[in-house]
């Protein structure tokens, strides 16, 4: 599915086709989720489907998956700062 050109790694067609059909498929889910009443979980299933969704889209089509070094250190660093803040929001909502 990969060819390298020019030092670059090239994606096929059919991940995108894979990872389009995932991310339809994941739309379905998470509009299938908001109409069922779960208590806790009416919030943390969305923000789970769409943290997925983004995973698919950086990854593949922003090409984030082929990236070395001070790229991807950036990237983890980010999203450690995103779960980071996430989690004290969520904990500072739970005990109010």
């Amino acid at each position: 599915m990969h060819e390298r050109e020019e030092g670059r790694v090239r994606t096929g067609y059919a991940t995108y086709v894979l990872v389009w059909l995932g991310l339809m498929g994941l739309t379905w889910l998470s509009v299938t989720v908001a109409g069922i009443e779960a208590g806790a979980l009416n919030i943390a299933g969305p923000l789970i489907i769409a943290s997925i969704k983004a995973i698919f889209v950086l990854a593949v089509f922003m090409h984030l998956k082929s990236e070395h070094g001070l790229t991807r250190w950036v990237i983890i660093i980010g999203l450690i700062v995103f779960i980071v803040s996430g989690a004290l929001v969520f904990s500072d909502v739970a005990y109010r």
